[in-house]
């Protein structure tokens, strides 16, 4: 199994951006693939699991966008469906860039404290 991740190059919210980042070491050292996609924000959440399930939606996966905002999501269990959503994920990952873990750990350390503190009020953001 595997497991991609596609986040904007540039997050139109700095403080989301750190506090995301800071997450990025644990999910790369457990084995996904963490992906910056340039070009335009895209706010939206594509994902598909063994070429059948799909979801479609704008929540994020945090008990805040899942409780308290008014969100739309989608699921669709459909092989046609699904192959179309992994066509897009494939198109943007030919124009993304790849964080491999010893990027993510070389980063300066003021950069990396900064991440972790802006974390910390990530429920908040």
């Amino acid at each position: 199994m595997r497991i991609d991740i596609l986040v904007p190059q540039e997050n139109n919210l700095r403080l989301v951006d750190l506090a995301m980042m800071a997450q990025f070491d644990q999910v790369v050292k457990h084995g996904c693939h963490v992906w910056r996609v340039g070009g335009m924000f895209n706010h939206s959440k594509l994902m598909t699991i063994d070429g059948v399930w799909s979801y479609v939606g704008t929540s994020n996966m945090d008990p805040r966008s899942m409780r308290l905002n008014f969100e739309v999501d989608l699921e669709v269990l459909d092989s046609r469906f699904a192959a179309e959503i992994e066509s897009r994920v494939d198109a943007a990952l030919g124009q993304a860039h790849e964080l491999r873990l010893t990027d993510i750990r070389d980063r300066p350390l003021a950069y990396r404290l900064a991440e972790k503190v802006v974390w910390l009020a990530s429920p908040y953001l």
